[in-house]
């Protein structure tokens, strides 16, 4: 089994905040990072779906790529005990996805999780290769599908 051959540290930061909503069957969740006075956003859809800096123009990661946390003592977790580690430094890992991942079927399936966490936007994978299957068409302005992905969450 090979190693990923991309693997990228978009943000590291104290976790300010954790929101987990449940709708219908489906666990909604944001939490929010801070590094000073820049911030850093990672949404889930029972997985982590879509990050990105907040002042970003576009998402620093976006699923089919695994977003994952690291704490500063090494210890990995998952989005049942993020809570735990409000308060403390973690780093979001980010985590190309196979190519293999990138079949028509299997994207339309992530599209329609960031559809519901109203994200209309193309994903750019981590490793920087072309999804021809996604759409291309220029997303909304950053802040606003931020926004709005706030609000879907419960926070806003």
């Amino acid at each position: 089994m090979r190693a990923h051959e991309y693997l990228e540290v978009p943000f590291s930061g104290t976790l300010d905040s954790v929101s987990q909503n449940t709708v219908g069957a489906l666990d909604l969740g944001m939490l929010q990072l801070r590094d000073g006075r820049d911030g850093f956003t990672v949404f889930n859809l029972n997985e982590n779906l879509i990050a990105w800096r907040d002042q970003g123009a576009s998402p620093s990661a976006i699923a089919p790529d695994s977003i994952c946390f690291l704490a500063e003592d090494g210890q990995t977790f998952t989005n049942a005990s993020v809570a735990e580690y409000i308060g403390k430094r973690i780093h979001v890992i980010g985590i190309a996805a196979s190519p293999l991942t990138r079949t028509p079927k299997i994207l339309a399936a992530y599209q329609a999780g960031l559809l519901k966490l109203g994200y209309p936007g193309p994903c750019t994978p981590l490793d920087g290769s072309a999804i021809p299957s996604m759409p291309a068409a220029a997303p909304p302005q950053a802040t606003l599908w931020r926004n709005h992905l706030v609000k879907v969450s419960g926070r806003g």
